[in-house]
């Protein structure tokens, strides 16, 4: 299920449409407005894919090309591969993204709207459509201060610790 970042933020990063790249079927999992292993990274965008050597060349080729893009790495997270996509935030969109990680989606100007509608083509009877024009109350929850606020706190899991050296792995233990 594609979270608050991917649906909302993601859009933002890319004038045309994206397609093929954010099918599950290509790897695709979620965009994250953080990655706990890199805090250094920070006001970054992150598309994490699963690592597929028949499909990652050809993810990066596309993404490679976009203005915004940075550099990938790759992260080992309860025992599986991914690599993760870095974006530099779009300078005339930070006021953007900012309101929308901070939950205030309705209060976004109207083209950044439109550029997600355009980006994942919602109808005008959908849901999507709805909550992205509509409702200003849409994914509401409770901060510590007890005021009602939507928030977007989408982050990359921790990842896995460094595994044994070769050696160890073998049982040899290391000497100095």
């Amino acid at each position: 299920m594609i979270n608050d970042t991917t649906r909302y933020i993601m859009p933002l990063l890319f004038n045309n449409k994206f397609g093929e790249l954010v099918k599950e079927s290509n790897g695709f999992i979620n965009a994250f407005i953080s990655d706990k292993n890199k805090p250094q990274l920070c006001n970054n965008i992150f598309l994490m894919y699963k690592s597929d050597a028949t499909k990652i060349p050809i993810i990066n080729a596309t993404i490679s090309k976009n203005k915004y893009y940075h550099h990938n790495y790759s992260t080992k997270i309860n025992d599986e591969w991914f690599i993760v996509f870095v974006f530099i935030r779009p300078i005339n969109q930070m006021e953007t993204i900012d309101s929308i990680i901070k939950g205030v989606r309705y209060g976004i100007p109207f083209c950044s709207k439109v550029m997600i509608q355009r980006f994942w083509e919602y109808r005008a009877d959908s849901i999507e459509f709805n909550c992205l024009f509509n409702s200003p109350t849409v994914n509401i929850y409770i901060t510590p201060d007890n005021k009602l606020k939507p928030v977007i706190k989408d982050e990359i899991q921790e990842e896995d610790p460094p595994i044994d050296t070769l050696l160890e792995q073998f049982g040899i233990d290391c000497i100095e």
